[in-house]
């Protein structure tokens, strides 16, 4: 199932893809620099195929087709800790997309876990730091910046 535009005035509609032939590679690799530090890469590859034609799609057939993911996680004391990546994705081609099919995405985190406090966890962060104009689902707002926060119990 997805939401094909059949031409570039049409309507958004619900389509059956009958066939959706997909492949791809994912790869992931860590390196620990010393017992505070590692580097994280990730790639992914995926190409999808569908007999189904459309002018654009939004979900199924939207999707990054390159990206590359490059991390830094860093323990700053032994409850915080920081981590910082950049990532970059190459998306099928989208005519619906106003702002083209590339992203930059850097994101920005600390965790904070007290050990006064066993199994608690506050996370907070940035995604899009850069404020990438990317649209994440086609004709629709911008990724724009965001910022999160949690805070987690466990027992």
């Amino acid at each position: 199932m997805d939401w094909l535009r059949a031409s570039p005035a049409g309507r958004w509609q619900a389509v059956n893809l009958e066939t959706l032939r997909t492949t791809g590679l994912a790869a992931e690799g860590v390196w620990e620099v010393d017992g505070a530090t590692d580097l994280g890469l990730n790639l992914l590859a995926v190409s999808k195929d569908t007999d189904t034609a459309g002018y654009t799609s939004r979900y199924a057939l939207d999707y990054p087709r390159a990206a590359a993911d490059a991390c830094v996680r860093h323990r700053l004391t032994r409850e915080l800790s920081l981590r910082l990546s950049q990532g970059v994705s190459r998306y099928a081609a989208n005519r619906a997309r106003r702002h083209g099919d590339g992203f930059w995405d850097t994101r920005a985190g600390v965790r904070w876990q007290p050990r006064r406090f066993p199994g608690l966890t506050l996370n907070a962060g940035v995604d899009n730091l850069l404020d990438d104009d990317f649209q994440i689902f086609p004709g629709q707002e911008s990724a724009r910046r965001r910022v999160h926060v949690s805070l987690t119990r466990v027992w």
